[in-house]
């Protein structure tokens, strides 16, 4: 008897994370599926996926998987979880030279147009508590050597046990995102990709502002407290 091993293949997929909102989690899936040129909608409760097959039904915490051929149907959780890992891509981050004394990471995740060609974004400091970096930079170097940095800081220490606000948010600058893409939207450059990223910040927005809901109804926002 012959013994076959599966190709391993990459798909592209998004969770149906919830149907407990205005409607703007399944909104953006389903803009996500038609973006790619094919069919689906909502009741406000669940999401219908035209297929080859018919109509698939994917419920709350089903998976959304793109296939190797572009097509898209709903995985259930167990099943994704036992056939699919994360992957991570080696090339989006890199070490860069010593640079006074210690390995900064470039993230090369933003784009190959030529404003992002030129831009270099620095990861400046080490992890924190909570494993997240606080000091980003961004420096360009478009015909020139690298000038007009720009440093970006996040909070470093829960503001109820640092004492003082040090930083900016995460929230803050999707805010700004948002805005800013918002604006391209009410103007003759629209798109329909540019609203499909739109989309995407105002949900992030969402969950984040929901997530610290959840821990101001605990007594535990501005803590270190899980």
């Amino acid at each position: 008897m012959a013994i076959f091993r599966k190709k391993p293949v990459e798909i592209e997929a998004r969770q149906f994370i919830t149907n407990n909102d205005d409607g703007s989690h399944l909104d953006s899936l389903v803009g996500w599926i038609t973006y790619n040129g094919h069919t689906a909608s909502h009741n406000g409760t669940d999401l219908f996926i035209e297929t080859l097959e018919g109509t698939m039904r994917a419920e709350c915490r089903d998976w959304i998987i793109k296939g190797v051929k572009g097509e898209f149907y709903p995985c259930k959780p167990h099943i994704f979880e036992a056939s699919y890992d994360s992957v991570i891509n080696e090339s989006v981050v890199d070490e860069l030279p010593l640079v006074e004394g210690r390995k900064l990471r470039e993230i090369t995740k933003h784009g190959t147009n030529v404003l992002n060609k030129a831009l270099t974004i620095l990861v400046v400091d080490e992890p924190g508590v909570g494993n997240a970096c606080h000091h980003y930079r961004i420096e360009h170097s478009h015909n020139g050597p690298a000038c007009d940095a720009v440093d970006i800081k996040f909070q470093k220490g829960a503001i109820l046990e640092a004492g003082e606000v040090n930083g900016i948010s995460i929230e803050a600058l999707l805010a700004i995102v948002e805005d800013r893409l918002a604006d391209f939207q009410s103007g003759p450059f629209a798109c329909a990709e540019s609203n499909l990223a739109l989309a995407s910040v105002q949900e992030a927005l969402m969950w984040l502002t929901e997530r610290t809901k959840l821990r101001e109804a605990r007594g535990v926002e501005g803590t270190h407290t899980i």
